[in-house]
Parts: C-alpha cells; structure tokens; sequence
C-alpha cells in the first residue's frame, strides 16, 4: 500500500492480556524511539481500532488474525459478523503475515473467512519472521 502514513499501535488494553502498566508501555515505546511513530490506544478489539483510524490497513499475524474471528470475543457469530461488517464501513482491511502456531507456520489460507469478509483479508506472501513479539522485545 505505497502512499500510506506508517504508524505502530501500541494497544494498552488487550482483550487476551493484562492492561499495560506505564514502566511497561515506557518500556515497550522505547523501541521506536527516533525511528518510527507509535500510537497508543485503549481498544481491545479491531472494530474500536477501526473506527479510531478509518481507511487504515491492520499489519497483524496469523494468530491476532484468527482471535479476530473468533466469535467468542463478540458473543456469537451474528455480533462478529455485525463487527466486521463496521470493520469494512470504515474502510479498514487486513494484511495477514503467516505465524508459526502450535509448531506449524499457518497463514491467510488456513484460516476460515465468513465468505461475506474474505475481501477485508489479504496474504503477505513470502514473509517468515519466527520470533514472537515479547522475544523482541528481550522478553524471552
């Protein structure tokens, strides 16, 4: 997508984790520091994110992918459904890296796509990167 503003998202709430603490965000934006612009938000889920940066393209992988459609986070497949449909109406799609997952790399294709949204996804072909965020970040 040439032409676009470049951003990180630093999510302080997360719908899996703990919320952030301020020496664990300073910790986590230091990386960036001088080299890229981070934004930080308090929106768990994709359908807050989507409405806070209409018209944006989400960087996320296989795994966030995955517990994006799940319905348990939005109680049932209508209220998923119903959240990615506000999802596209914004203009927002997803480009989908592959993961390794449960010692398989999985991508885009291994995923189930409710056939009305297939086209909010797109494949990052050809891009492999085996190491967690939190090993990034010196974590593990």
């Amino acid at each position: 997508m040439p032409g676009l503003p470049l951003f990180f998202e630093l999510p302080i709430v997360n719908a899996d984790k703990p919320l952030l603490d301020r020496p664990e965000i300073l910790h986590r934006l230091a990386q960036f520091r001088g080299k890229q612009r981070v934004l930080l938000t308090r929106s768990p889920l994709f359908v807050g994110k989507s409405a806070l940066f209409p018209g944006s393209v989400f960087v996320v992988g296989f795994d966030t992918a995955y517990r994006l459609l799940a319905a348990r986070y939005y109680g049932g497949d209508a209220q998923r459904d119903a959240a990615l449909g506000q999802i596209a109406s914004h203009g927002c799609r997803f480009i989908v890296a592959g993961r390794l997952t449960d010692g398989q790399f999985r991508r885009l294709a291994d995923l189930e796509l409710p056939s009305a949204f297939g086209d909010l996804f797109v494949d990052l072909p050809d891009f492999r990167c085996d190491i967690s965020s939190t090993a990034l970040r010196g974590g593990e």
